[in-house]
């Protein structure tokens, strides 16, 4: 398993990956609102947008595909990070901001997104990170648990 870093040529890919692994929140909203949400946050132009900011970097989650001759591995989730070089009130900076972390479903529950996140820490850290913060639906029990793990509070 890895983190492969995303760059515009890969939007409509991740605009895909994001779409699929936000529908897990669908029931959440009307379906009007969560249709008009999704167009605008996760579409192929909001997304090549944000992987042409310097301020934003993204990573597939990639793992290897079983069985696979060539020893393929493909994108089992991602994560999209904004950096904040000024001081923000989370902290001192270099501070960034892990927008989305996300795993598909079938991949949840079985230590990957703790994989994923030790990996996205370790490389904010080596990328010279300061302060990390995250936002989590306070309903989303198992992500909390996994955020508190790790020493989000």
């Amino acid at each position: 398993m890895h983190l492969l870093k995303l760059g515009p040529d890969d939007a409509e890919t991740l605009s895909a990956m994001a779409i699929e692994t936000f529908h897990a929140w669908a029931h959440l909203y009307p379906d009007d609102v969560f249709r008009s949400y999704l167009d605008e946050s996760f579409s192929v132009e909001a997304t090549r947008s944000n992987l042409e900011s310097p301020e934003y970097e993204a990573y597939f989650f990639m793992d290897t595909v079983p069985g696979a001759a060539d020893g393929g591995a493909r994108p089992i989730g991602y994560c999209q990070m904004r950096w904040h070089r000024g001081q923000t009130v989370q902290g001192p900076a270099p501070c960034v901001e892990i927008e989305r972390f996300y795993l598909l479903k079938e991949f949840q529950g079985q230590g990957a997104g703790r994989y994923f996140l030790n990996a996205t820490i370790e490389l904010l850290l080596a990328k010279g990170a300061r302060t990390m913060w995250l936002k989590v639906w306070d309903q989303n029990e198992k992500a909390l648990a996994l955020y508190r793990s790790k020493g989000f509070r």
